[in-house]
């Protein structure tokens, strides 16, 4: 059809349905499919699974209940599976998985399909909610356009985030910023060193640009890392010089590593975004409870307290394997904040009261500490400049 036609039979459409009551679904298979779906976007929306455990159980228990409860109702069968996701502090999965249960489906979206034929033109239907399938509103659409329809399941619409600027490009290269071998996905710049011959040098961590002693020398490094969206094709800020290999069967004191900047590249040595600027490294031991700050990938700007230092035989987790370190120390985060999460190693962490350099985040738990969000590692930077024969560009 034409535009003008096609654009009066969805005026048309749009009257017809407004007047269309949806029908609740009634088969159980819908609301089993209904909650998968509900339940997925939550767990990949709201790290469900990692922060509360429970999201897959949930699931799971609610469907077997679905399909073996024949003494009621569906919907009073979901709402007793959601009442357990309540007592057990998954609230939020719950409220929202029954809010779409009570609720009305949403609404059919009609609009117009170009077609592959020169001015020709089709009802575009946009379904946003599979509960609308078993309602008579995509009978009434046929009904009046026939074939000339565009149907497609799209799911739900999400509003985009502007994402924080320590997960995109950043140029000039900054302190902080999102970092990472193209096979290792995610990590953090932690500052700009002279090496020993004087030229200027990347500072992170092993694990992130030397993928755990796995890279080779001359192998680029993408700033924003591949998570967030670095290629190869356009985001190559560097090529990996320098490794501290990681040892297995000995202390590592350091996990770190250099990569040379490609030339022309522009980088702010000393700039702690939204903070100020970097001191000189701190020569002094920790005092009791000294208050540091971060800037990383992952959680960005964050504060925290150094609750022990010179920590022995610490053993740390990685992809390839277990790691044992010497010398490092210990932060807890501030207030309900954590101080680093997965994303964060590599980050600089400075002093709160002169922002002077004191150490560099390599790993954390997911729990522990006073509030119960986990407690970071570091290295020493003088320790990891002292391996690297390297001084700290200010």
């Amino acid at each position: 059809m034409d535009l003008h036609a096609a654009l009066e039979m969805r005026d048309v459409l749009v009257q017809q349905l407004a007047t269309t009551e949806p029908k609740r679904p009634q088969r159980l298979t819908s609301l089993v499919e209904l909650l998968a779906e509900e339940a997925a976007e939550q767990v990949a929306q709201t790290s469900l699974a990692s922060r509360y455990g429970g999201g897959t159980n949930f699931l799971s228990g609610a469907a077997h209940a679905l399909a073996t409860d024949r003494r009621s109702g569906a919907t009073d069968v979901l709402r007793r599976a959601a009442d357990g996701l309540l007592a057990r502090r998954h609230g939020g999965a719950a409220d929202i998985v029954m809010a779409r249960i009570s609720s009305r489906p949403a609404p059919l979206t009609i609009g117009i399909a170009p077609t592959s034929r020169r001015e020709d033109y089709r009802i575009a239907v946009r379904i946003q909610d599979r509960r609308v399938l078993a309602g008579n509103a995509l009978q009434v659409v046929r009904h009046h356009a026939g074939d000339e329809v565009d149907v497609r399941y799209i799911g739900r619409i999400n509003a985009y985030r502007r994402r924080p600027w320590h997960q995109t490009s950043m140029r000039p290269l900054a302190i902080g910023a999102s970092l990472a071998h193209p096979s290792v996905k995610v990590g953090t710049l932690g500052g700009f060193v002279t090496n020993c011959n004087g030229e200027v040098q990347i500072l992170s961590a092993n694990h992130v640009v030397a993928a755990e002693n796995a890279a080779r020398p001359g192998d680029s490094i993408l700033q924003p890392g591949p998570k967030d969206g670095g290629r190869k094709s356009r985001d190559i800020v560097g090529q990996l010089a320098t490794v501290v290999k990681l040892e297995r069967d000995a202390l590592n004191l350091v996990d770190c590593a250099l990569v040379a900047p490609v030339p022309g590249i522009d980088y702010e040595p000393a700039s702690l975004t939204g903070v100020g600027t970097l001191g000189a490294p701190a020569n002094d031991l920790p005092s009791n409870d000294e208050s540091v700050e971060k800037l990383g990938r992952t959680t960005g700007h964050t504060y925290g307290r150094i609750t022990s230092f010179e920590l022995t035989a610490v053993r740390l987790h990685y992809p390839s394997a277990v790691f044992t370190f010497d010398k490092l120390f210990e932060i807890e985060g501030a207030g309900d904040a954590g101080f680093s999460r997965p994303g964060d190693s590599g980050a600089l962490v400075f002093r709160s009261e002169d922002r002077a350099a004191r150490g560099m985040v390599i790993g954390g738990t997911a729990i522990g500490g006073a509030n119960g969000r986990g407690l970071s590692y570091a290295t020493s930077i003088r320790r990891v400049l002292e391996r690297l024969d390297a001084s700290l560009l200010l």
